[in-house]
């Protein structure tokens, strides 16, 4: 009898209090970096896209399939991001799966078009869906983006499903919120000079974060293919040589071939690789700051 209620005090801290009976499936590293600090050890929480993979081209698996039909709340991007998915969620989403996608908990006059190369920023007709297309889904690299509206939303949705850990979740929200804060500071302080004047990226995954410090921002192709038309790079050629380009960046899921190709016809410098999605990062906070320092390295 003492050995029964010993296993049901251990099965009530493990499960019960801890919630780590809960499982989560995030679809993108950086919505699971942010799962991670705050319930890493509170829930169990399994990374759907993993390195390289791109999201915009994954088509999950049987084994995908079983995970999410297993979860209790499926966080995913959204805005077309995971576009071989929507249709699961869809269904999973109609038979009362909890689906959050991160994206549209942002305003929707923040948001930039996908395909325009013209963006204002913030509150712009410019950035609505009916004006220009698909919206832009790259909403995880604004840390404004991430402090004020995604995650919140995650400790508040994880301290109802985990209520006896809301405090713990609420502490943790709170200091990842200062970090991006401080990140924001520092990075403004940087960008500030260079307001006005533009970097080219293989594709628009860095517009929110560019266009948050005042840099306009030139991607080479617009869509999910792999390589650029030779429009494409002609149009880019011709941004360099009438506007003043800061940097080149590619990004490490794509192929550097067409940046190759442009810094040869114009004499900038080589690319480096931005890691759009964080890996072998810890942090949301270590995200940010890995992708600043090679900026700023590129810049400077």
């Amino acid at each position: 009898m003492k050995q029964v209620l010993i296993f049901w005090i251990l099965f009530s801290v493990v499960f019960g209090i801890s919630g780590m009976g809960m499982r989560i499936v995030v679809t993108i590293n950086p919505y699971y970096l942010v799962l991670n600090e705050l319930a890493g050890d509170l829930a169990d929480i399994h990374l759907l896209i993993g390195p390289g993979q791109n999201p915009h081209l994954f088509s999950p698996t049987i084994q995908d399939a079983r995970a999410l039909n297993q979860a209790d709340w499926i966080i995913a991007n959204g805005y077309g991001l995971e576009s071989f998915l929507m249709n699961l969620f869809e269904d999973l989403g109609s038979k009362g799966k909890q689906v959050t996608y991160a994206g549209m908990l942002i305003p929707e006059t923040q948001l930039f078009a996908k395909y325009s190369t013209d963006y204002s920023y913030p509150d712009s007709p410019h950035s609505k869906d009916h004006d220009h297309g698909p919206i832009n889904p790259h909403v995880w690299v604004d840390p404004v983006f991430m402090a004020e509206y995604i995650v919140p939303e995650f400790a508040d949705h994880l301290s109802k499903m985990i209520p006896q850990s809301a405090p713990l979740i609420l502490e943790r929200a709170k200091a990842i919120i200062e970090a991006l804060e401080e990140f924001t500071i520092v990075a403004d302080a940087f960008f500030s000079p260079y307001q006005g004047n533009t970097i080219v990226m293989s594709h628009p995954s860095f517009t929110y974060f560019f266009r948050r410090f005042g840099i306009d921002d030139a991607a080479v192709f617009l869509g999910e293919s792999t390589e650029p038309t030779i429009e494409d790079i002609r149009r880019i050629i011709r941004t360099i040589r009438e506007q003043k380009v800061l940097a080149i960046f590619g990004e490490l899921h794509i192929s550097p071939k067409s940046l190759e190709t442009i810094v040869q016809e114009t004499g900038m410098q080589s690319p480096r690789q931005l890691n759009t999605l964080g890996w072998e990062t810890e942090t949301i906070a270590e995200l940010f700051e890995t992708n600043f320092q090679i900026m700023k390295c590129q810049i400077q």
